[in-house]
């Protein structure tokens, strides 16, 4: 037997489907662990709430207060200035560099001197309460940490020397080039450092809003730092626009006078050229254009004209080819034309009258072909001469166009020509005006410049200034209970699963079709409820197409095609207490009786046996009154009120049960039985609990295994096939009880 064959023990929310590398989570199995390990999972998250709740209680509370400004805020300086100097835009790239200088070292200088902090204990050590000597352990700490920096390269005594401020300037320009930043704030320099560290600057979003946060231990001071931050913040812009406006009006005052000359020498050029396009007559464009249009649209009107009537030609020269001149007479709008036909129509109506009146060789026909041929003749002449007139009107057509034509193209050289000189005109023109908006532009910004020095506001404008908040930030109790609280059941949950691994139970047909060998597997699902649990021998008999129903009568089925004839003994057992084997007695019994088979169930566990108290039964008479002779077989049996089933119940606290039932009293009942029924059902008591069951399976034609699911381990259920072995039992199937109802049980026929 092969142990590492096995599957998982009941608990594991994996199982192995094909191949050894296809696995599937098992999602009741998860919820099974869950339920059955609740109360560790419980446990730790009071325990995770309680210790988190301890650390924030012992935490020192963090305040945060945030100010709001607005950048990019356009003034009347921005207005007048901002076109011409790239410096006074602000855009959304330049916001990373405003905030830099918001916390900058120059701001947050400022901002230590008008909060005087070398007076609070939070930034000047020297005003702080001593602290007591540090234990032995923080002693043996700090020597480790120092020895772990010399071990990495770092330098312990690097912050003894900083060239304070009480110290003699260095004559050393390596020195002090590295000592700029002290030498720049003095004495604010360690100040900026612990400004700097609590001082937290950002935009909102992509807007041009900016938060400025402080945080601190005194609510007080996490307001006032960033107040003073945003005020020194826009009096230094005020102080860079300022500057900016002196650059641009020296840089207007230099320019106005070029650019005034260039002006006039434009103006200059424009008149002359324009005076000399007067002198050699060439008119407006305006002029020429509507020229050119109105006689364009005359080429046109003749083309098509002339394009008609050629066309009208070619139609009536063709029918006249294929039909002769009447056949063209059609296109041609005339009224002799249409009385003509009109009187060649009549004639012909006529002549077919007197065809059939008087014979075609007669006078009167005669006279009236001889009409008709005249009037047909008179009928092409006509249309001959319509013809011409058609000719003659396409002829002074082509003319028209022709002569059209001609005076077309002396405009259009005329047109090239002048377009020439507009082209010219608009260079000088262009030239003009470019000269005119720079100079005016110039012009108007150094007067404006002039004008709004005293005017000038920063581009930021305060949104809101900070409050002393009213809670602290850090720690955050309730989501640190929270945490504390999830992270306790996160463990629990651990826990959980890795003791559900190490479970060796008995959980899936297939771990215990590889421990039972050649044996016939299979299920009985079990019962679930809404409330409590249903009774499976009532829900058996109410619901006889139920999965429950199918897999006892499968087990029927498999036990009388086992058996060598007609009769036969079964024999239920299970390793260990609560297997379900009375209750599948029952069942069983009950589905031989339904088929039409005498059979008799009898209880042999002389220790806990309850056949009699399930099926609502008398104690008494039972079997151990048979087998003491104290009354009859016939008296002792017990008909089942729902089948034809008869019950041999068995009462407890015998005092040697094991002696009674291997009795030769005990080997007549059996014989009894067996001439008197054709199915003996044996309820017998666990295996491992005690050798009762041993005699009985021993001579039973088939013996069924009950292992529930999730409760026999595998150690347990190879205990019991020894023993089976031992007694050479036949073991015919083994059932894998209250199992869990899988996909596709429950067929049936309705």
């Amino acid at each position: 037997m092969n142990r590492h064959a096995l599957d998982p023990g009941p608990l594991r929310p994996w199982e192995t489907s094909g191949s050894s590398t296809d696995i599937q989570l098992d999602f009741a199995r998860v919820l099974q662990i869950i339920r059955k390990g609740w109360w560790i999972i419980a446990l730790g998250a009071f325990l995770g709430a309680l210790f988190a709740a301890v650390m924030v209680l012992r935490a020192t509370p963090t305040f945060t207060a945030t100010a709001q400004i607005m950048l990019g805020q356009e003034n009347r300086a921005d207005v007048t200035l901002g076109n011409l100097f790239q410096e006074l835009n602000l855009d959304n790239a330049d916001i990373a560099g405003e905030i830099a200088i918001i916390t900058s070292g120059q701001i947050l200088k400022d901002v230590s001197e008008q909060l005087d902090l070398v007076s609070r204990p939070e930034f000047n050590p020297a005003l702080k309460e001593p602290q007591p000597e540090p234990s032995l352990a923080a002693r043996l700490s700090g020597l480790v940490k120092d020895k772990i920096k010399a071990v990495l390269g770092g330098d312990t005594s690097a912050s003894g020397d900083q060239g304070g401020t009480d110290s003699a300037p260095s004559t050393d320009p390596v020195v002090r080039a590295a000592a700029a930043v002290r030498e720049q704030f003095g004495e604010q320099a360690d100040y900026v450092g612990a400004l700097a560290a609590g001082l937290r600057v950002r935009q909102v979003g992509s807007t041009y809003l900016v938060d400025v946060s402080y945080s601190s231990s005194d609510r007080q001071l996490a307001a006032a730092v960033p107040n003073v931050v945003v005020d020194s913040y826009l009096r230094e812009q005020l102080n860079r626009k300022f500057r900016a406006i002196q650059r641009v009006t020296a840089g207007l005052d230099s320019r106005l006078g070029s650019l005034r000359d260039r002006l006039e020498a434009s103006e200059r050029a424009v008149i002359d050229y324009r005076n000399q396009n007067l002198a050699d007559g060439f008119g407006t464009q305006e002029r020429l254009d509507q020229q050119l249009r109105e006689l364009s649209s005359r080429l046109g009107a003749a083309r098509a004209e002339q394009v008609s009537l050629a066309s009208e030609l070619s139609e009536i020269d063709t029918l006249m080819e294929s039909g002769g001149a009447a056949a063209a007479a059609g296109l041609f709008s005339s009224d002799l034309l249409n009385n003509l036909r009109g009187e060649i129509a009549t004639i012909e109506q006529r002549r077919s009258q007197l065809n059939n009146r008087f014979g075609a060789d007669s006078s009167q026909v005669r006279a009236a072909t001889e009409e008709i041929d005249r009037l047909q003749d008179a009928l092409a002449t006509e249309i001959a001469r319509l013809r011409n007139d058609k000719v003659n009107l396409e002829m002074v057509a082509r003319a028209r166009e022709t002569a059209l034509r001609q005076q077309m193209r002396a405009l259009e050289q005329q047109e090239l020509e002048l377009s020439g000189r507009a082209v010219t005109m608009a260079q000088l023109e262009r030239e003009l005006a470019a000269n005119r908006v720079t100079y005016e532009t110039f012009l108007g910004k150094f007067t404006e410049t002039s004008e709004v020095v005293d005017l000038q506001e920063a581009d930021a404008q305060v949104i809101a200034y900070a409050k002393p908040p009213a809670s602290p930030v850090a720690p955050r109790r309730k989501l640190g209970v929270a945490l504390g609280l999830i992270a306790g059941a996160a463990l629990g949950l651990g826990v959980v699963f890795a003791r559900s691994i190490g479970d060796n139970a008995v959980s899936s047909v297939t771990q215990l079709r590889s421990l039972v060998q050649d044996a016939h597997v299979q299920t009985l699902p079990r019962l679930r409820g809404l409330l409590r649990r249903p009774d499976p021998m009532g829900y058996v008999l109410q619901a006889p197409h139920s999965a429950l129903s199918e897999s006892v009568r499968s087990l029927r089925g498999h036990l009388l095609l086992s058996a060598p004839d007609d009769r036969q003994s079964v024999a239920m057992i299970s390793c260990g207490p609560d297997a379900g084997k009375t209750t599948t007695s029952v069942m069983l019994g009950r589905s031989m009786a339904q088929m039409g088979k005498s059979c008799i169930l009898v209880e042999t566990d002389l220790r806990r046996g309850n056949v009699g108290k399930m099926m609502h039964m008398p104690s008494r008479p039972d079997i151990v009154d048979v087998l003491t002779g104290s009354v009859t077989l016939e008296e002792a049996l017990q008909p089942d009120p729902h089948s034809n089933m008869f019950v041999l119940s068995a009462r407890t606290k015998i005092k040697d049960p094991a002696a009674l039932l291997m009795s030769p009293q005990m080997t007549q009942l059996i014989t009894r039985l067996e001439e008197m029924f054709e199915i003996i059902i044996f309820d017998t008591p666990p295996l491992l609990s005690t050798a009762d069951a041993v005699p009985l399976i021993g001579i039973a034609d088939n013996v069924v295994l009950l292992v529930p699911e999730g409760q026999t381990t595998t150690s347990e259920l190879e205990n019991g096939m020894r023993l089976l072995r031992n007694a050479s039992a036949k073991l015919s199937c083994a059932v894998l009880s209250m199992a869990r109802e899988q996909k596709g049980e429950g067929y049936g026929y309705y």
